[in-house]
Order: structure tokens, then sequence, then C-alpha cells
């Protein structure tokens, strides 16, 4: 599976939430965004590639460290940067 510019898609996410429900709270705003992430992320049988728009991103910095992790640090790898 390959999924582009993931931190835009958090943006939209967050923004596309926002409009839909404005008396958002901060950490449901986060619970539906890891709720979408949680059905990507599980989609993936082999291979999973993550693209960015910006590398400055909060959530390419996230995943970044993810893979740094010796929680995942054995399954990921940062690629061409």
């Amino acid at each position: 599976i390959v999924l582009w510019n993931l931190d835009v898609m958090i943006q939209n996410i967050k923004t596309n939430y926002v409009k839909d429900f404005p008396d958002t709270v901060d950490n449901e705003i986060t619970e539906h965004v890891n709720n979408w992430l949680l059905m990507i992320f599980t989609r993936a049988i082999d291979t999973l590639v993550i693209t960015f728009n910006s590398y400055e991103s909060e959530e390419y910095k996230m995943i970044e460290k993810l893979t740094k992790s010796e929680d995942f640090g054995h399954m990921a790898e940062i690629r061409n940067r």
C-alpha cells in the first residue's frame, strides 16, 4: 500500500472533522485521526510506503521517531529523504 502525503491527509481529516463538529475538543480530533490511521496502517499485508509533503511537518517527525524506536525500528526504515 502506498500512502501519499500523510501529513496533508491528516490535516484534511482534522479540518473536515472540525467543520462537521465545530464544538470538538483536541482529544476528540486526535482520536478521530488515530482511528483513520489505524484503519489505513492495518490494511498493508506486506509493505506500507508513506510519503510526506513536508519533512518539517509534525506528522513526518512523529513517523521518523517511530522508525527509530525499539518497538518499530526493526520493521521500518526511512528512504530517500
